[in-house]
Parts: C-alpha cells; sequence; structure tokens
C-alpha cells in the first residue's frame, strides 16, 4: 500500500515528462545519428565526422557565427547589473515604483518577433533613433546601427537587453520581498550606507538566484536568438551578424543539408552546455573563496 502511494505522485506527472521528453529529448536523440550522414538527391550516405570537420576546420561561417554568440554573452553581466540595481531602487518603495515596475515589463510580454521588426525600423540609417540625434544636434552620435558589420551586432545585443531587463528586474524584486528585514535592520544600525547593504548584505542573499539567472540567458543567448536576428537583420550585413542558430537554419532550409544541420545542432549543444559547466564552477570556486 505504501509503495502504491509513493507512485501515484509520479503519475499525475507521467504525462507532462512524456511531452516534455517527446519535444526536448527525441529531437536530440533523433539528429545525433543524421549528423553522420550527408543527403544529397533523397540518398543517405554515411560520412562519420566529415560534417563535424568541415564544420569546426572549414566552413566559412561556423566561426565568426560562434564568435557573434560569444560577443551577445556580454549581454548578461550588463542585464544582471542593472536588473539587481532597478530592483533594489524598486524595492526602496519610490515614489511610482507599481507603474515604473509595469513599464519595464512590458517588453518582455510583447512578441519577440514584433520587437524585432519594431528595431529594424528604429535603427536603420533613416530611423527615429538617427533623426532623433540629428534634431537636438547630436549628429555625430547617428550610426549605420544596422548595416556597419562593426557595431551591428551589438545593436541586437542592445536589443536584447531591451526586452529581457523587465524580467530580471521582476525576478530580483520577487526574491528581495523575501529577505529577512533583520539582515537590513542590522546593517543600518552597524552603519552600512546603501551601498555597502546591497554588496554585503543583499547580493550574498541573491547568489542562488543570481547563478540561475545566468544560466538562463547563456541558453538563451545560445538557442533563443534566432528570431531577433532573422527579423532584425537577417544576419547581414554580408553575414557580420549570423550566429549558430541562423546558420542551422540555413543549412537545413535554404543549402538542403539536413545532415550539416543536425551536426551543428549538436555543436551548439556542447558549446552550451560548456559555458553553462563553466559558470557553475565558476560559481562553486567563488563560494569555497
Amino acid at each position: 500500500m505504501r509503495k502504491s502511494k509513493g507512485i501515484i505522485p509520479y503519475l499525475f506527472v507521467l504525462p507532462s515528462l512524456l511531452l516534455v521528453g517527446f519535444v526536448f529529448f527525441y529531437p536530440i536523440l533523433k539528429i545525433i545519428p543524421d549528423s553522420f550522414f550527408k543527403y544529397q538527391g533523397g540518398t543517405k550516405t554515411f560520412v562519420g565526422l566529415q560534417n563535424y570537420y568541415y564544420l569546426l576546420f572549414e566552413a566559412p561561417t561556423t566561426k565568426l557565427a560562434f564568435l557573434n554568440n560569444l560577443k551577445l554573452i556580454l549581454v548578461i553581466p550588463i542585464l544582471l547589473l542593472f536588473s539587481i540595481i532597478f530592483a533594489f531602487i524598486f524595492y526602496s518603495n519610490i515614489k511610482g515604483t507599481k507603474i515604473y515596475q509595469t513599464v519595464v515589463l512590458l517588453p518582455k510580454v510583447i512578441s519577440i518577433v514584433v520587437v524585432g521588426i519594431l528595431f529594424s525600423y528604429l535603427l536603420r540609417d533613416r530611423g527615429i533613433i538617427n533623426e532623433f540625434l540629428k534634431s537636438i544636434n547630436l549628429s555625430f552620435l547617428a550610426q549605420n546601427w544596422l548595416s556597419n558589420h562593426k557595431i551591428a551586432i551589438y545593436s541586437i545585443g542592445f536589443t536584447i537587453i531591451w526586452k529581457e531587463l523587465g524580467f530580471g528586474i521582476i525576478l530580483f524584486l520577487s526574491r528581495l520581498t523575501s529577505l529577512d528585514e533583520r539582515l537590513l535592520d542590522a546593517a543600518k544600525v552597524d552603519g552600512a550606507n546603501t551601498l555597502q547593504t546591497l554588496l554585503f548584505v543583499i547580493i550574498p542573499q541573491l547568489k542562488g538566484l543570481i547563478n540561475f539567472y545566468i544560466v538562463y540567458h547563456i541558453m538563451i543567448i545560445f538557442s533563443w536568438i534566432f528570431s531577433y536576428v532573422f527579423v532584425i537583420t537577417g544576419g547581414g550585413p554580408a553575414g557580420y551578424t549570423t550566429v549558430l542558430e541562423l546558420e542551422i537554419y540555413k543549412y537545413a532550409f535554404q543549402r538542403n543539408m539536413p545532415g550539416m544541420a543536425s551536426a551543428l545542432s549538436i555543436i551548439l549543444l556542447l558549446a552550451m552546455l560548456v559555458f553553462i559547466y563553466l559558470n557553475n564552477k565558476l560559481q562553486r570556486e567563488a563560494e569555497e573563496f
């Protein structure tokens, strides 16, 4: 009887587990064998590791796409910093806090496609941002935000920050509201100022959440930014904003090379897991230190 009671809770979550397994794990198990084959003219030829070798050492776009993913990782510390700062400001109950919370959360609930279309208009050569800068006699700051290959990928990074910042603020704010207020009162009694309270009292209480937040955005940067790039630049100019996700899409649907797309998907998955592992390792070392 005890055993049956122990099994019953798992039966309730079994449908969800099966759905998650089908949606997430089945495609992974499917593309692993596909990555060792070459598909051409309806025929399937085993090529071993040739697809991987080509992508890692010969493909002209893989390295550029990977470097662009690395550049976009720079948005993570920026998002983390501003999320904690704004969450702390809102936690201090400044006037109009509820209104500000609503405003910063709005971008998160807007579709990525809509955000991409919006910023493709805002950041174009004759877009609103450049026209505004010219109208206030700051035309020297106007840039070819999307057509200049040196800054186009950072323009996409700015778009991601605008879209994702609200989520981080609300996430950290919800954690702050559950903090033990006695710690903050003790800090005040000891004469700690606002900055010292934030650095030495509040942030140590957020370590677990900070780790989750970093891992979450590592997954976003490696596997959820296709829509941003596809809508805003399409990988241009001249491929300088292409990312690994976009390359997978091109191999699968434009170049008709599903074996190569499968191999690049595995490479993307492994790269993401490596960065998550490194982040967790750094977190453990920091805690031990």
